[in-house]
């Protein structure tokens, strides 16, 4: 299998400024914010695998949304995002659906309602098959897991749950 390498600089710039970026602050104290011009600025996909790969959902959904939107997005990079999105935990919602907030039923949870539609919009790319076609090495035995889910009201299709031959990105 052959290997892209991304240089040490360039995985440090993009881990400082897509991953875990809202856990700091700036100079005036304000949360730290991801920048779409900087990210529209990545021109290889290998780059925006590596984002997906080291994504954290914490930051919310913010950046994977910009992942799947983007034209660099390989299957690979859509199948982390998807597995990495705990999607059990939405299957059991329409893609119409607004999700309630849990303690107060009256308002509705904006970050797991942009985490359904971010699931919807991924599952119709799938369907499509509108992906970078760049290969990069996906392995479903490391990424990926089971659905469990008690009232299923969206499906997707067996190619989420299989392996993918490509580069490794290193």
């Amino acid at each position: 299998m052959s290997k892209y390498l991304i240089p040490e600089a360039r995985k440090q710039f993009l881990l400082d400024n897509f991953v875990e970026y809202n856990f700091g602050e700036d100079d005036e104290g304000n949360e730290i914010q991801p920048s779409k011009h900087v990210f529209d600025s990545i021109t290889d996909p290998a780059e925006i695998f590596f984002i997906a790969e080291h994504c954290n959902w914490d930051d919310g959904a913010l950046i994977p949304q910009w992942i799947i939107d983007s034209p660099l997005c390989t299957k690979a990079s859509a199948l982390i995002i998807f597995w990495t999105s705990a999607p059990d935990e939405y299957m059991e919602f329409k893609f119409s659906d607004k999700i309630m907030r849990y303690l107060r039923p009256n308002e509705v949870d904006e970050e797991q309602t942009s985490i359904l539609n971010l699931l919807q919009k991924l599952v119709q790319r799938f369907e499509k098959n509108d992906f970078c076609d760049y290969q990069i090495n996906f392995d479903f035995d490391y990424w990926g897991c089971t659905l469990h889910v008690n009232s299923l009201k969206w499906s997707v299709g067996q190619e989420l749950f299989e392996s993918i031959d490509g580069v490794e990105v290193v």
